[in-house]
């Protein structure tokens, strides 16, 4: 009966620190790494992992322990030797895969990992083979001791973990999402990195869109504000700039709750339904009609299989990594591309003209592609991977364009046109070569400025104010996205205190000096790995935004305030 009870704590602890390691450890930290790439929190998924760990824990142990002592001596070692291996590779042994965002892996140029991961997995089952007397003596305190470290690692991660965003408490209804107000509408539509030069070229080339664009004017001398999509549409929908004084996801949800440009919409009447990449938009009831509080305690089954398996990829040797990856592609959230395409579709099928009892109209924000890289959607709107250059860029924001003449079509249709707001822009610029004889013919750039800052400080600014008509207008007035608030709130009559000048109210001879702040992109900002910015160089345009001779480069840097949580 003694050595029934040694034997069965020997395969209970070898088995527990096998599953725990690939199925509970390494799960949370993947969870933790990529906390902004999943639906449910951490403590949801630590609930879920812990009674599938049991369950195979206990199961395991009891079919194990059936067998005779020699049996089961070599049962522990062999799941103590998966446990040290699987540990090994989850965190010694990760390799570069890049970005695992559905994108086809060069498979052939990673086999070396194949090679490396097949020699350490053949070395330390061979290892357990022929040392399994002295690991199973042992192996209680291996188990408990790996257990141990786990513990400790996952407690330090868990304390240096950014909080989990505001997304996953509330769900986000798309009920209204192609509804349209019989009364009055405000619209805005971000289309990514569409830079505003690409946009004259297009046009000049394609005249028919100066009729597509009907009540519209081109406001050619607009700024952003800054690079890139993170701090750009928090500051499109509330007109403050982010500046490293507190941690980015913080000043995200100070500014949605304060005067924000749907908060207050919703305040005054206004159905607001957004849109959003998800970590650009604070989730609140006072912020969007469209956030609801999660009501179910539980995890959505394909999110949670989702999640799984990108576990599964960490642990897995590289031969088996192929196979979980195409699974993983398969589960993949929808792309740009395929949200774009959704767009089409809802617009052409399931758009409606609504009167809704007790609001004085909608307000409708999409976020759609543009012309970011990758490059997938040809002038035809089909799908083909493009390289990036100036005539695929254009043959991607025709398509985009085809888009939003249906769009705008469909606005007609629905009869709900003339009563509506349009504003079209984009978040920022891609950051590549202006064309500055777009501008004047002749005119030379300075290169004083670095094309990938000033290309990215140029997005398309298109605005059509209620019942405006008559072929597209190009001012050269000077514009900036920080303006977007304030000129909503006044064609609608909503007073404030707010920042920024009516886009509608700017001339072509105004003198106004406006500000961008340039930093270097990570991919850990997507993630929230990284709380601040990194320092941000500070510019000021005065003049035409296209030229070198408008921007003043002062050698302000504005550096995170602080690096601690």
């Amino acid at each position: 009966m003694k050595k029934f009870a040694e034997h069965t704590i020997a395969t209970f602890l070898a088995v527990c620190f096998f599953v725990l390691t690939a199925l509970f450890f390494s799960a949370l930290n993947v969870h933790y790494v990529n906390i902004a790439e999943f639906d449910f929190t951490a403590l949801k998924a630590g609930i879920y992992l812990t009674v599938l760990c049991l369950i195979l824990i206990l199961g395991i142990t009891k079919i194990i322990t059936v067998f005779r002592h020699p049996t089961v001596e070599k049962f522990v070692v062999l799941f103590l030797a998966l446990g040290i291996l699987t540990w090994i590779q989850a965190n010694l042994a990760p390799w570069d895969y890049g970005m695992l965002d559905g994108k086809e892996i060069n498979w052939e140029s990673k086999k070396i990992y194949g090679y490396l991961d097949s020699a350490m997995w053949i070395l330390g089952l061979g290892l357990a083979f022929f040392k399994h007397k002295f690991l199973y003596r042992n192996s209680k305190t291996i188990a408990i001791a790996f257990i141990l470290i786990q513990v400790i690692f996952l407690v330090i991660t868990v304390n240096n973990a950014p909080d989990e965003p505001s997304f996953k408490s509330y769900t986000i209804s798309e009920d209204q999402k192609y509804s349209f107000s019989k009364d009055k509408n405000v619209i805005l539509v971000i289309l990514d990195t569409f830079q505003t030069d690409i946009f004259q070229e297009i046009i000049n080339e394609h005249s028919s869109y100066k009729n597509v664009f009907d009540g519209f004017t081109y406001y050619r001398n607009a700024l952003s504000g800054f690079p890139t999509t993170y701090p750009s549409v928090p500051l499109i929908m509330t007109g403050q700039f982010y500046e490293n004084k507190i941690p980015m996801q913080d000043f995200i949800k100070e500014v949605y709750l304060g005067d924000s440009l749907p908060k207050i919409l919703k305040e005054n009447g206004y159905f607001v339904d957004l849109f959003a990449i998800k970590n650009t938009v604070y989730y609140d009831e006072q912020v969007a009609s469209n956030f609801s509080k999660r009501k179910s305690i539980f995890i959505d089954s394909k999110e949670f299989v989702r999640f799984l398996t990108a576990d599964f990829f960490k642990i897995s040797p590289h031969f088996l990594k192929k196979f979980v990856y195409e699974h993983l592609e398969r589960q993949a959230e929808k792309t740009a591309t395929d949200q774009f395409f959704d767009f089409i579709d809802g617009i052409q099928n399931k758009s409606a003209a609504v009167a809704l009892k007790g609001y004085k109209g909608f307000f409708n924000f999409y976020h759609l592609i543009g012309i970011h890289p990758p490059l997938t959607i040809d002038e035809n709107l089909e799908i083909q991977e493009m390289d990036i250059t100036r005539a695929n860029l254009k043959k991607q924001g025709l398509a985009v364009l085809k888009a939003m003449e249906m769009f705008l079509d469909k606005l007609k249709e629905l009869d709900v046109y003339n009563n509506s707001m349009i504003i079209i822009i984009a978040d920022h610029g891609l950051g590549t070569d202006i064309n500055l004889d777009l501008y004047k013919s002749g005119i030379e750039d300075l290169n004083k400025i670095p094309m990938n800052e000033k290309g990215t400080a140029l997005p398309l600014v298109l605005v059509k104010s209620f019942d405006s008509v008559g072929k597209l207008k190009i001012s050269d007035g000077p514009v900036a996205l920080i303006d977007v608030p304030i000129t909503i709130f006044k064609a609608l009559g909503i007073s404030g205190n707010f920042v920024g000048k009516s886009i509608l109210e700017t001339s072509e001879n105004d003198k106004r000096t406006r500000r961008f702040l340039y930093f270097d992109w990570e991919h850990e900002y997507w993630k929230l790995e990284k709380r601040y910015l990194s320092p941000m160089k500070e510019y000021f345009v005065t003049g035409f935004s296209w030229l070198d001779s408008s921007w003043k480069d002062p050698g302000n840097v504005i550096n995170p305030i602080t690096i601690t949580k």
